[in-house]
């Protein structure tokens, strides 16, 4: 590892090709179906090209162009946090459908011409490939030789279809140059994740994503099409704290911070390990109580930053937030996590009224519980009466659910034998119950 981060150093000072001016953003060229800006910052989509259609714009009629996109730009509208907050996308339509709405696709030769022109037309350092050819190809190879020498880094998805097709490769992710992308699933790579060109993991499974349909709120998507974009996003952002880095020199230095997660060293499945933007949370260090618990929920898609930089422990957890992250961690069943809720019984009688506020530590054990009940957990094992002292404070319903809690292991004092059932649960606690139920419910 360390001859090759020496090499690739050495590469970027002897090619320096690309000086970045200091106000110029990171242009990351997303060749796939188009970007959509109902739900993105329209300032951070500069203009780019049709080129199945070109008499058309590149507004996505698909979809997969504005949740990949969108996962590096995220959205304040649907809370979804940045990932390159300096970072802007340069759309080059691949993949579009014809007025009958028959899909269109683009073949090797057009990926190849896309690939160069966002090296060459449109400044791009960073090019996004969330799809793939099933084959090796002359003139992709020559194009993604071409970004390589350009000091344009290139990555793309390895593929979904490992358990029907397992010894397909997908190009240009299997290239040498080229950084491949799997599917995390927070315990490792994801049962349909390719395992040939694999160079990092991310999390790419029930991953927030933006929609390119008027209806303003998120979508769960699941693949390495996702795990792609989301290492764009951190390249991104490595690429607008150092703009002097090249493909070499950035690769090095992703796979450097790679967290190594499947077999000791690199490995087929995982490469060279997970990429997390939560280990770049600025407040979030491995002596914290919570740690394991953030990086955990992070790297399935469960949780978020704030911001990319920013995760806000102490950061008061709203209802709503708790229900989304129980919806989340089961699977992300049916559209939206408070009709889920509500049909479930997961949810409060009173949860309308209340989905914008905090909710209580107390009210978090009372969800559980009955989130609990919705998994099929044995609910009978309960703690002493007496085993908080603030016990004669607690809320006739709550009694029980922390009983419960608190005998499993899920749910511990805020001090000694104190529970403070009416204070509001932290961002850091509620990511430590999920873990703790998770481990549980075995």
């Amino acid at each position: 590892m360390r001859k090759y981060y020496f090499a690739a150093v050495i590469l970027c000072l002897v090619g320096l090709l690309l000086p970045a001016a200091a106000a110029e953003p990171v242009r990351v060229a997303f060749i796939d179906s188009g970007v959509s800006t109902k739900h993105l910052d329209a300032a951070r989509v500069e203009a780019g090209e049709n080129l199945i259609f070109p008499a058309r714009d590149t507004e996505d009629r698909v979809g997969h162009g504005t949740a990949t996109a969108g996962i590096l730009l995220g959205s304040a509208e649907l809370g979804i946090p940045a990932l390159a907050a300096d970072a802007v996308v340069v759309p080059l339509v691949c993949y579009d459908t014809y007025p009958t709405g028959v899909a269109a696709r683009g073949d090797a030769a057009l990926m190849a011409d896309a690939i160069r022109r966002a090296v060459d037309v449109y400044g791009c350092r960073i090019i996004n490939i969330s799809m793939g050819i099933a084959a090796p190809d002359p003139a992709l190879a020559a194009a993604v030789d071409y970004a390589e020498e350009m000091g344009v880094l290139i990555v793309s998805a390895v593929g979904n279809d490992y358990a029907e097709s397992p010894d397909t490769a997908y190009y240009p992710a299997a290239y040498d140059s080229v950084v491949g992308v799997g599917a995390y699933d927070g315990a490792g790579a994801a049962a349909f994740s390719g395992r040939i060109g694999v160079s990092v993991v991310a999390p790419g499974v029930n991953i927030a994503a933006v929609t390119n349909r008027n209806e303003a709120k998120a979508v769960l998507r699941s693949g390495t099409s996702y795990a792609c974009a989301y290492v764009s996003g951190v390249c991104a952002d490595m690429l607008a704290a150092d703009p002097s880095l090249c493909a070499a020199g950035l690769r090095a230095a992703l796979y450097a911070a790679a967290r190594d997660v499947g077999e000791p060293g690199f490995d087929a499945a995982c490469g060279y390990g997970l990429v997390s933007a939560a280990d770049g949370f600025v407040d979030v260090h491995p002596e914290d109580w919570f740690y394991d618990s953030v990086l955990t929920l992070s790297a399935r898609g469960i949780m978020t930053g704030v911001s990319h930089t920013v995760f806000d422990p102490d950061g008061e957890m709203t209802y709503a937030g708790f229900l989304t992250l129980l919806w989340r961690a089961c699977g992300a069943p049916g559209d939206a996590a408070a009709v889920w809720s509500a049909e479930t019984g997961v949810s409060l009688a009173d949860a309308a009224d209340a989905l914008a506020a905090p909710v209580s530590r107390e009210n978090a054990a009372v969800l559980l519980w009955r989130y609990a009940a919705y998994l099929g957990m044995d609910r009978y094992r309960r703690a002493p009466a007496d085993a908080f002292a603030d016990s004669a404070a607690f809320s006739m319903e709550a009694v029980v659910p922390i009983a419960w809690a608190a005998a499993n292991g899920i749910f511990r004092g805020t001090a000694a034998r104190t529970f403070a059932p009416r204070a509001a649960l932290t961002r850091a606690q509620a990511a430590t119950l999920l873990t703790r139920l998770a481990a549980a419910a075995g």
